[in-house]
Protein backbone atom coordinates (compact mmCIF):
# COMPACT_ATOMS: atom_id res chain seq x y z
CA UNK A 1 0.00 0.00 0.00
CA UNK A 2 1.38 3.39 -0.98
CA UNK A 3 1.73 6.18 1.64
CA UNK A 4 -1.03 8.09 -0.13
CA UNK A 5 -3.37 5.10 -0.05
CA UNK A 6 -2.61 4.42 3.61
CA UNK A 7 -3.40 8.04 4.38
CA UNK A 8 -7.03 7.52 3.38
CA UNK A 9 -7.62 5.15 6.29
CA UNK A 10 -6.81 8.00 8.65
CA UNK A 11 -7.93 11.08 6.74
CA UNK A 12 -11.43 9.82 6.01
CA UNK A 13 -12.10 9.63 9.77
CA UNK A 14 -11.08 13.18 10.68
CA UNK A 15 -11.87 16.78 9.94
CA UNK A 16 -14.62 19.19 10.98
CA UNK A 17 -18.01 18.73 9.36
CA UNK A 18 -17.81 21.89 7.19
CA UNK A 19 -16.32 20.80 3.88
CA UNK A 20 -15.66 17.29 5.06
CA UNK A 21 -17.15 15.55 1.98
CA UNK A 22 -14.73 17.42 -0.27
CA UNK A 23 -11.77 16.80 2.06
CA UNK A 24 -12.56 13.09 2.13
CA UNK A 25 -12.94 12.91 -1.62
CA UNK A 26 -9.78 14.91 -2.28
CA UNK A 27 -7.65 12.63 -0.10
CA UNK A 28 -9.14 9.58 -1.80
CA UNK A 29 -8.38 10.97 -5.27
CA UNK A 30 -4.78 11.77 -4.35
CA UNK A 31 -4.28 8.16 -3.31
CA UNK A 32 -4.39 7.12 -6.97
CA UNK A 33 -1.04 8.83 -7.58
CA UNK A 34 1.68 6.26 -8.06
CA UNK A 35 4.62 5.93 -10.47
CA UNK A 36 4.38 4.14 -13.78
CA UNK A 37 0.64 4.37 -14.49
CA UNK A 38 0.05 4.94 -18.21
CA UNK A 39 -2.98 6.69 -19.76
CA UNK A 40 -4.22 3.34 -21.07
CA UNK A 41 -4.10 1.83 -17.59
CA UNK A 42 -5.76 4.87 -16.03
CA UNK A 43 -8.61 4.99 -18.53
CA UNK A 44 -9.30 1.29 -18.00
CA UNK A 45 -10.46 2.11 -14.45
CA UNK A 46 -11.72 5.69 -15.01
CA UNK A 47 -14.25 5.16 -17.79
CA UNK A 48 -16.00 8.51 -17.34
CA UNK A 49 -12.87 10.64 -17.65
CA UNK A 50 -12.38 13.07 -20.49
CA UNK A 51 -9.02 12.34 -22.13
CA UNK A 52 -6.99 15.06 -23.82
CA UNK A 53 -3.65 14.88 -25.61
CA UNK A 54 -1.56 17.98 -24.90
CA UNK A 55 -2.67 21.20 -26.56
CA UNK A 56 -1.15 24.59 -25.90
CA UNK A 57 -4.59 26.16 -25.39
CA UNK A 58 -5.36 23.61 -22.66
CA UNK A 59 -2.42 24.64 -20.45
CA UNK A 60 -3.35 25.58 -16.87
CA UNK A 61 -1.17 26.97 -14.09
CA UNK A 62 1.53 27.66 -16.71
CA UNK A 63 2.13 23.89 -16.57
CA UNK A 64 3.12 22.56 -19.98
CA UNK A 65 5.47 19.61 -19.59
CA UNK A 66 2.65 17.05 -19.69
CA UNK A 67 1.76 14.91 -22.67
CA UNK A 68 -1.84 13.95 -21.80
CA UNK A 69 -4.51 14.72 -19.25
CA UNK A 70 -7.57 12.87 -17.90
CA UNK A 71 -10.23 14.93 -16.12
CA UNK A 72 -13.58 14.62 -14.44
CA UNK A 73 -16.04 17.21 -13.12
CA UNK A 74 -18.47 16.37 -10.32
CA UNK A 75 -21.00 18.01 -8.02
CA UNK A 76 -20.57 16.57 -4.52
CA UNK A 77 -23.41 15.91 -2.11
CA UNK A 78 -22.73 19.14 -0.21
CA UNK A 79 -22.95 21.15 -3.44
CA UNK A 80 -19.19 21.57 -3.93
CA UNK A 81 -18.13 21.58 -7.57
CA UNK A 82 -14.97 19.53 -7.92
CA UNK A 83 -12.73 19.07 -10.95
CA UNK A 84 -9.98 16.44 -10.86
CA UNK A 85 -7.12 16.34 -13.37
CA UNK A 86 -4.65 13.48 -13.80
CA UNK A 87 -1.54 14.56 -15.71
CA UNK A 88 0.77 12.20 -17.61
CA UNK A 89 4.34 12.95 -18.71
CA UNK A 90 6.87 11.59 -21.20
CA UNK A 91 8.70 8.59 -19.74
CA UNK A 92 12.08 8.96 -18.12
CA UNK A 93 14.83 8.17 -20.64
CA UNK A 94 17.03 5.13 -20.18
CA UNK A 95 20.72 5.63 -19.51
CA UNK A 96 21.42 4.93 -23.19
CA UNK A 97 19.06 7.76 -24.27
CA UNK A 98 17.73 5.67 -27.15
CA UNK A 99 14.75 7.26 -28.91
CA UNK A 100 11.78 5.15 -30.03
CA UNK A 101 11.57 4.06 -33.65
CA UNK A 102 7.77 4.13 -33.68
CA UNK A 103 5.97 7.48 -33.85
CA UNK A 104 2.55 8.95 -33.17
CA UNK A 105 -0.08 9.15 -30.42
CA UNK A 106 0.23 5.46 -29.50
CA UNK A 107 3.44 6.42 -27.68
CA UNK A 108 1.43 8.78 -25.50
CA UNK A 109 -1.19 6.24 -24.41
CA UNK A 110 1.30 3.42 -23.86
CA UNK A 111 4.41 5.15 -22.50
CA UNK A 112 3.52 8.45 -20.83
CA UNK A 113 3.23 8.05 -17.04
CA UNK A 114 1.15 9.58 -14.27
CA UNK A 115 2.89 12.37 -12.37
CA UNK A 116 0.30 14.78 -10.94
CA UNK A 117 -3.23 14.69 -9.59
CA UNK A 118 -4.71 18.19 -9.27
CA UNK A 119 -8.11 19.00 -7.78
CA UNK A 120 -10.03 22.29 -7.87
CA UNK A 121 -13.08 23.13 -5.74
CA UNK A 122 -15.06 26.28 -6.23
CA UNK A 123 -15.80 28.94 -7.00
CA UNK A 124 -15.35 30.20 -3.45
CA UNK A 125 -15.11 33.58 -1.73
CA UNK A 126 -12.53 34.35 0.96
CA UNK A 127 -14.67 33.18 3.87
CA UNK A 128 -15.85 29.85 2.47
CA UNK A 129 -12.58 29.26 0.61
CA UNK A 130 -10.37 29.65 3.67
CA UNK A 131 -12.75 27.48 5.74
CA UNK A 132 -12.72 24.73 3.16
CA UNK A 133 -8.92 24.94 2.79
CA UNK A 134 -8.57 24.68 6.56
CA UNK A 135 -10.70 21.54 6.59
CA UNK A 136 -8.63 19.96 3.86
CA UNK A 137 -5.40 20.94 5.59
CA UNK A 138 -6.62 19.35 8.83
CA UNK A 139 -7.38 16.08 7.04
CA UNK A 140 -4.04 16.03 5.29
CA UNK A 141 -2.22 16.86 8.53
CA UNK A 142 -3.84 13.87 10.17
CA UNK A 143 -2.72 11.75 7.25
CA UNK A 144 0.85 12.97 6.77
CA UNK A 145 1.82 14.73 9.97
CA UNK A 146 2.68 18.39 10.51
CA UNK A 147 2.92 20.82 7.61
CA UNK A 148 6.58 21.06 6.58
CA UNK A 149 8.44 23.49 4.33
CA UNK A 150 10.09 22.26 1.16
CA UNK A 151 13.87 22.26 0.71
CA UNK A 152 13.82 25.21 -1.72
CA UNK A 153 12.21 27.89 0.42
CA UNK A 154 14.25 30.69 -1.15
CA UNK A 155 14.77 29.25 -4.62
CA UNK A 156 17.42 26.67 -3.63
CA UNK A 157 18.57 28.48 -0.48
CA UNK A 158 17.54 28.19 3.16
CA UNK A 159 16.51 31.67 4.37
CA UNK A 160 18.24 33.31 7.30
CA UNK A 161 16.24 34.60 10.25
CA UNK A 162 16.40 38.15 8.90
CA UNK A 163 15.21 36.97 5.50
CA UNK A 164 12.32 35.13 7.11
CA UNK A 165 11.29 38.29 8.95
CA UNK A 166 11.39 40.22 5.69
CA UNK A 167 9.45 37.54 3.83
CA UNK A 168 6.81 37.41 6.54
CA UNK A 169 5.79 40.97 5.63
CA UNK A 170 5.26 40.14 1.95
CA UNK A 171 1.99 39.18 0.26
CA UNK A 172 1.65 35.40 0.12
CA UNK A 173 4.30 34.97 2.82
CA UNK A 174 2.76 31.75 4.19
CA UNK A 175 3.03 30.03 0.81
CA UNK A 176 6.50 31.41 0.09
CA UNK A 177 7.90 30.30 3.45
CA UNK A 178 6.63 26.78 2.76
CA UNK A 179 8.61 26.72 -0.48
CA UNK A 180 5.46 26.73 -2.65
CA UNK A 181 6.89 28.19 -5.85
CA UNK A 182 3.96 27.23 -8.04
CA UNK A 183 2.34 29.48 -10.61
CA UNK A 184 0.11 32.01 -8.83
CA UNK A 185 1.10 30.85 -5.34
CA UNK A 186 1.46 34.46 -4.15
CA UNK A 187 -2.35 34.53 -4.04
CA UNK A 188 -2.62 31.33 -1.98
CA UNK A 189 -3.89 31.45 1.61
CA UNK A 190 -4.26 28.76 4.32
CA UNK A 191 -1.56 26.69 2.59
CA UNK A 192 -0.27 23.27 3.56
CA UNK A 193 2.58 21.13 2.30
CA UNK A 194 3.51 17.51 3.08
CA UNK A 195 5.96 14.91 1.81
CA UNK A 196 4.89 11.31 1.21
CA UNK A 197 7.99 9.45 0.06
CA UNK A 198 8.81 11.08 -3.29
CA UNK A 199 5.38 12.72 -3.64
CA UNK A 200 4.70 16.31 -2.59
CA UNK A 201 1.17 17.09 -1.39
CA UNK A 202 -0.18 20.66 -1.33
CA UNK A 203 -3.44 22.37 -0.41
CA UNK A 204 -4.48 26.04 -0.30
CA UNK A 205 -7.21 28.57 -0.94
CA UNK A 206 -6.35 30.43 -4.13
CA UNK A 207 -8.13 33.76 -3.79
CA UNK A 208 -7.72 34.46 -7.50
CA UNK A 209 -7.34 37.87 -9.07
CA UNK A 210 -4.07 39.05 -10.60
CA UNK A 211 -5.73 38.90 -14.01
CA UNK A 212 -6.21 35.13 -13.77
CA UNK A 213 -9.60 34.61 -12.10
CA UNK A 214 -12.36 36.80 -10.71
CA UNK A 215 -13.31 34.35 -7.95
CA UNK A 216 -11.28 32.01 -5.82
CA UNK A 217 -11.00 28.25 -5.53
CA UNK A 218 -9.50 25.62 -3.25
CA UNK A 219 -6.65 23.64 -4.76
CA UNK A 220 -5.44 20.24 -3.59
CA UNK A 221 -2.78 18.37 -5.51
CA UNK A 222 0.06 15.88 -5.31
CA UNK A 223 2.92 15.35 -7.72
CA UNK A 224 5.87 13.05 -8.28
CA UNK A 225 9.39 14.17 -9.32
CA UNK A 226 8.67 13.39 -12.99
CA UNK A 227 6.28 16.38 -13.06
CA UNK A 228 9.03 18.82 -11.98
CA UNK A 229 6.39 21.12 -10.48
CA UNK A 230 7.28 23.96 -8.12
CA UNK A 231 11.04 23.54 -8.37
CA UNK A 232 13.65 25.86 -9.80
CA UNK A 233 16.46 23.34 -9.56
CA UNK A 234 16.30 22.57 -13.27
CA UNK A 235 16.61 26.26 -14.11
CA UNK A 236 19.50 26.67 -11.68
CA UNK A 237 21.27 23.59 -13.03
CA UNK A 238 20.86 24.86 -16.59
CA UNK A 239 22.39 28.19 -15.59
CA UNK A 240 25.38 26.41 -14.07
CA UNK A 241 25.87 24.39 -17.26
CA UNK A 242 25.60 27.54 -19.38
CA UNK A 243 28.24 29.34 -17.35
CA UNK A 244 30.57 26.33 -17.38
CA UNK A 245 30.32 26.14 -21.16
CA UNK A 246 31.00 29.85 -21.38
CA UNK A 247 34.08 29.50 -19.17
CA UNK A 248 35.32 26.51 -21.22
CA UNK A 249 34.91 28.45 -24.48
CA UNK A 250 36.75 31.42 -22.97
CA UNK A 251 39.58 29.15 -21.81
CA UNK A 252 39.93 27.61 -25.29
CA UNK A 253 39.96 31.06 -26.87
CA UNK A 254 42.58 32.25 -24.38
CA UNK A 255 44.74 29.26 -25.32
CA UNK A 256 44.48 30.22 -29.00
CA UNK A 257 45.60 33.75 -28.09
CA UNK A 258 48.84 32.41 -26.65
CA UNK A 259 49.13 35.15 -24.01
CA UNK A 260 51.38 34.43 -21.07
CA UNK A 261 49.80 31.61 -19.05
CA UNK A 262 50.19 33.47 -15.76
CA UNK A 263 48.00 36.27 -17.06
CA UNK A 264 45.38 33.78 -18.23
CA UNK A 265 45.47 32.06 -14.84
CA UNK A 266 44.87 35.38 -13.06
CA UNK A 267 42.00 36.18 -15.42
CA UNK A 268 40.21 32.90 -14.83
CA UNK A 269 40.90 32.86 -11.09
CA UNK A 270 39.04 36.15 -10.83
CA UNK A 271 36.33 34.82 -13.13
CA UNK A 272 35.89 31.90 -10.70
CA UNK A 273 35.76 34.30 -7.74
CA UNK A 274 33.11 36.42 -9.45
CA UNK A 275 31.11 33.31 -10.32
CA UNK A 276 31.29 32.10 -6.73
CA UNK A 277 30.06 35.49 -5.55
CA UNK A 278 27.22 35.58 -8.07
CA UNK A 279 25.95 32.20 -6.84
CA UNK A 280 26.22 33.27 -3.22
CA UNK A 281 29.20 31.07 -2.37
CA UNK A 282 31.86 32.80 -0.21
CA UNK A 283 31.30 36.28 -1.68
CA UNK A 284 34.33 38.56 -1.41
CA UNK A 285 34.00 42.30 -0.83
CA UNK A 286 32.35 43.61 -4.01
CA UNK A 287 34.57 46.67 -4.30
CA UNK A 288 37.75 44.58 -4.06
CA UNK A 289 36.47 42.06 -6.61
CA UNK A 290 35.40 44.87 -8.95
CA UNK A 291 38.82 46.50 -8.80
CA UNK A 292 40.76 43.26 -9.24
CA UNK A 293 38.68 42.06 -12.19
CA UNK A 294 38.94 45.36 -14.04
CA UNK A 295 42.69 45.64 -13.46
CA UNK A 296 43.24 42.12 -14.76
CA UNK A 297 41.02 42.72 -17.79
CA UNK A 298 42.89 45.93 -18.57
CA UNK A 299 46.21 44.06 -18.54
CA UNK A 300 44.66 41.34 -20.75
CA UNK A 301 43.28 43.75 -23.35
CA UNK A 302 46.56 45.70 -23.53
CA UNK A 303 48.42 42.44 -24.12
CA UNK A 304 45.93 41.50 -26.86
CA UNK A 305 46.52 44.72 -28.76
CA UNK A 306 50.11 43.69 -29.46
CA UNK A 307 49.20 40.32 -30.99
CA UNK A 308 48.77 39.19 -34.59
CA UNK A 309 45.12 39.34 -35.77
CA UNK A 310 44.21 35.67 -35.29
CA UNK A 311 45.76 35.57 -31.81
CA UNK A 312 44.17 38.89 -30.94
CA UNK A 313 40.83 37.36 -31.93
CA UNK A 314 41.30 34.63 -29.32
CA UNK A 315 42.13 37.15 -26.59
CA UNK A 316 39.13 39.33 -27.43
CA UNK A 317 36.77 36.36 -27.46
CA UNK A 318 38.04 35.20 -24.07
CA UNK A 319 37.49 38.68 -22.64
CA UNK A 320 34.08 38.87 -24.29
CA UNK A 321 32.86 35.67 -22.68
CA UNK A 322 34.01 36.87 -19.29
CA UNK A 323 32.39 40.31 -19.57
CA UNK A 324 29.15 38.77 -20.82
CA UNK A 325 28.93 36.20 -18.05
CA UNK A 326 26.51 36.09 -15.12
CA UNK A 327 29.56 36.44 -12.88
CA UNK A 328 30.53 39.79 -14.41
CA UNK A 329 26.92 40.93 -14.38
CA UNK A 330 27.10 40.46 -10.61
CA UNK A 331 30.32 42.48 -10.41
CA UNK A 332 28.81 45.31 -12.44
CA UNK A 333 25.62 45.29 -10.38
CA UNK A 334 27.65 46.17 -7.28
CA UNK A 335 28.64 49.50 -8.82
CA UNK A 336 27.02 49.78 -12.25
CA UNK A 337 28.34 53.16 -13.34
CA UNK A 338 31.94 52.81 -12.21
CA UNK A 339 32.38 49.24 -13.49
CA UNK A 340 30.73 50.02 -16.83
CA UNK A 341 32.78 53.18 -17.30
CA UNK A 342 35.98 51.24 -16.67
CA UNK A 343 35.01 48.56 -19.19
CA UNK A 344 34.06 51.18 -21.76
CA UNK A 345 37.53 52.70 -21.45
CA UNK A 346 38.89 49.28 -22.39
CA UNK A 347 36.70 49.21 -25.52
CA UNK A 348 33.63 47.29 -24.36
CA UNK A 349 30.33 48.76 -25.55
CA UNK A 350 27.03 48.91 -23.71
CA UNK A 351 23.44 49.76 -24.64
CA UNK A 352 20.70 51.01 -22.36
CA UNK A 353 18.01 48.43 -21.57
CA UNK A 354 14.79 50.38 -21.22
CA UNK A 355 12.82 47.47 -19.81
CA UNK A 356 15.57 46.21 -17.50
CA UNK A 357 16.59 49.67 -16.41
CA UNK A 358 20.33 49.09 -16.77
CA UNK A 359 23.00 48.73 -19.43
CA UNK A 360 23.70 45.54 -21.37
CA UNK A 361 27.03 44.54 -22.87
CA UNK A 362 26.74 44.35 -26.68
CA UNK A 363 29.39 41.65 -27.21
CA UNK A 364 31.31 43.92 -29.58
CA UNK A 365 34.53 42.07 -28.69
CA UNK A 366 32.94 38.86 -30.01
CA UNK A 367 32.09 40.66 -33.26
CA UNK A 368 35.67 41.89 -33.55
CA UNK A 369 37.02 38.40 -32.90
CA UNK A 370 34.78 36.97 -35.63
CA UNK A 371 36.00 39.55 -38.14
CA UNK A 372 39.65 38.93 -37.29
CA UNK A 373 39.41 35.13 -37.71
CA UNK A 374 36.17 34.49 -39.61
CA UNK A 375 37.23 31.15 -41.09
CA UNK A 376 39.59 30.00 -38.37
CA UNK A 377 39.25 28.25 -35.01
CA UNK A 378 38.39 31.45 -33.14
CA UNK A 379 35.72 32.23 -35.73
CA UNK A 380 34.16 28.82 -35.14
CA UNK A 381 34.16 29.42 -31.39
CA UNK A 382 32.60 32.87 -31.86
CA UNK A 383 29.90 31.37 -34.07
CA UNK A 384 29.19 28.73 -31.44
CA UNK A 385 28.78 31.49 -28.84
CA UNK A 386 26.34 33.29 -31.14
CA UNK A 387 24.34 30.11 -31.68
CA UNK A 388 24.09 29.56 -27.95
CA UNK A 389 22.70 33.05 -27.44
CA UNK A 390 20.40 32.97 -30.44
CA UNK A 391 22.36 35.94 -31.80
CA UNK A 392 20.93 38.00 -28.94
CA UNK A 393 24.08 39.97 -28.27
CA UNK A 394 22.33 42.94 -26.66
CA UNK A 395 20.02 41.02 -24.33
CA UNK A 396 17.13 42.82 -26.03
CA UNK A 397 16.30 40.36 -28.83
CA UNK A 398 19.29 41.51 -30.85
CA UNK A 399 18.90 38.48 -33.10
CA UNK A 400 15.33 39.42 -34.00
CA UNK A 401 12.09 37.68 -33.05
CA UNK A 402 12.82 34.80 -35.45
CA UNK A 403 16.41 34.25 -34.38
CA UNK A 404 15.83 30.51 -34.80
CA UNK A 405 16.18 31.03 -38.57
CA UNK A 406 19.64 32.56 -38.09
CA UNK A 407 20.57 29.64 -35.82
CA UNK A 408 19.49 27.16 -38.50
CA UNK A 409 21.46 28.90 -41.25
CA UNK A 410 24.64 29.48 -39.25
CA UNK A 411 24.45 26.14 -37.45
CA UNK A 412 24.06 24.03 -40.59
CA UNK A 413 26.89 25.97 -42.22
CA UNK A 414 29.09 25.26 -39.19
CA UNK A 415 28.17 21.57 -39.30
CA UNK A 416 29.43 21.39 -42.89
CA UNK A 417 32.94 22.05 -41.60
CA UNK A 418 35.34 20.03 -39.49
CA UNK A 419 34.13 19.94 -35.87
CA UNK A 420 35.18 17.85 -32.92
CA UNK A 421 32.59 15.39 -31.61
CA UNK A 422 31.47 17.42 -28.59
CA UNK A 423 31.02 20.60 -30.61
CA UNK A 424 29.19 18.79 -33.41
CA UNK A 425 26.79 17.25 -30.88
CA UNK A 426 26.06 20.63 -29.34
CA UNK A 427 25.49 22.33 -32.70
CA UNK A 428 23.13 19.55 -33.78
CA UNK A 429 21.18 20.11 -30.52
CA UNK A 430 21.04 23.86 -31.10
CA UNK A 431 19.84 23.47 -34.68
CA UNK A 432 17.31 20.89 -33.48
CA UNK A 433 16.06 23.43 -30.93
CA UNK A 434 15.76 26.04 -33.69
CA UNK A 435 13.66 23.78 -35.92
CA UNK A 436 11.58 22.82 -32.88
CA UNK A 437 10.74 26.52 -32.38
CA UNK A 438 8.83 26.46 -35.67
CA UNK A 439 6.76 23.50 -34.43
CA UNK A 440 6.12 25.24 -31.11
CA UNK A 441 5.00 28.48 -32.78
CA UNK A 442 2.68 26.57 -35.11
CA UNK A 443 1.13 25.02 -31.98
CA UNK A 444 0.41 28.47 -30.53
CA UNK A 445 3.43 29.02 -28.31
CA UNK A 446 3.98 32.63 -29.43
CA UNK A 447 2.46 34.12 -26.26
CA UNK A 448 0.32 36.44 -28.36
CA UNK A 449 3.32 37.82 -30.24
CA UNK A 450 3.19 35.40 -33.17
CA UNK A 451 0.41 34.12 -35.41
CA UNK A 452 0.46 30.32 -35.36
CA UNK A 453 -0.97 30.17 -38.87
CA UNK A 454 2.24 31.73 -40.20
CA UNK A 455 4.12 28.55 -39.26
CA UNK A 456 1.62 25.77 -39.96
CA UNK A 457 2.83 25.01 -43.50
CA UNK A 458 6.48 24.55 -42.54
CA UNK A 459 5.88 22.82 -39.20
CA UNK A 460 5.77 19.19 -40.48
CA UNK A 461 9.12 19.49 -42.27
CA UNK A 462 10.60 21.37 -39.30
CA UNK A 463 9.47 18.58 -36.97
CA UNK A 464 11.27 15.99 -39.10
CA UNK A 465 14.46 18.06 -39.30
CA UNK A 466 14.46 18.70 -35.56
CA UNK A 467 14.13 14.97 -34.85
CA UNK A 468 16.97 14.19 -37.28
CA UNK A 469 19.29 16.71 -35.62
CA UNK A 470 18.39 15.47 -32.13
CA UNK A 471 19.01 11.86 -33.14
CA UNK A 472 22.41 12.78 -34.57
CA UNK A 473 23.29 14.77 -31.45
CA UNK A 474 22.39 11.82 -29.20
CA UNK A 475 24.45 9.46 -31.34
CA UNK A 476 27.45 11.72 -30.67
CA UNK A 477 26.79 12.55 -27.02
CA UNK A 478 24.68 10.67 -24.49
CA UNK A 479 26.31 11.94 -21.28
CA UNK A 480 26.14 15.75 -21.18
CA UNK A 481 23.42 17.46 -19.12
CA UNK A 482 21.89 18.85 -22.33
CA UNK A 483 21.59 15.39 -23.89
CA UNK A 484 18.71 14.43 -21.60
CA UNK A 485 16.83 17.63 -22.42
CA UNK A 486 17.34 16.95 -26.12
CA UNK A 487 15.97 13.42 -25.65
CA UNK A 488 12.80 14.75 -24.01
CA UNK A 489 12.18 17.33 -26.74
CA UNK A 490 12.83 14.72 -29.42
CA UNK A 491 10.48 12.25 -27.72
CA UNK A 492 7.69 14.80 -27.70
CA UNK A 493 8.22 15.56 -31.39
CA UNK A 494 8.27 11.87 -32.31
CA UNK A 495 5.02 11.37 -30.39
CA UNK A 496 3.39 14.18 -32.37
CA UNK A 497 3.46 16.69 -29.51
CA UNK A 498 4.82 20.24 -29.64
CA UNK A 499 7.95 21.13 -27.66
CA UNK A 500 7.52 22.41 -24.12
CA UNK A 501 8.88 25.86 -25.00
CA UNK A 502 10.66 27.95 -27.61
CA UNK A 503 14.41 28.40 -27.48
CA UNK A 504 15.22 31.27 -29.83
CA UNK A 505 11.91 33.03 -30.42
CA UNK A 506 12.37 36.41 -28.74
CA UNK A 507 10.14 39.37 -27.88
CA UNK A 508 11.39 42.59 -26.28
CA UNK A 509 8.27 44.14 -24.80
Amino acid sequence: MTPLAAAILVALQVGPPVGRPFAERAVAELAALRPGVTPSEWLATHHDDEFLIFRRDAVRENHRSWCARASKTEQLADGTRMVRYAYFYPPQPSSSLVLPDAAGPSLIRQLCTLGTIWIDAGPADSSTGNSLAATVRAALTQAYGPVTAGPDVLFLRVPTDSQRRLLSRMAGADALLLGLHYFGAAAWRTPGRWQADSAVVVSAFDRGGLGRRVVGRVVVFAHLPIAELGSFRGVADAQVVTERRRAALASTAAGLAGIDRAKADRLFALYAAAESASFGRHPPRPAELDSAVLATLEDWIKSAQMLAPTRQAGALLAADQMVGSAAMLYVRSQGEDSARASLERLGAKFVHDELGGGYNYTHNWLDQALKLDANGPVGRLATLALLRSGFNETGMCGGGSEAFRRVITAGERLLAGDLDTATAAEVHRLVGDAYADIVALAAGDGSGYADSTDYLAEAPAARGKAITHYRTALALDRVSPEARSAWLEAWRLIAGLPPTTTHFFCVYD
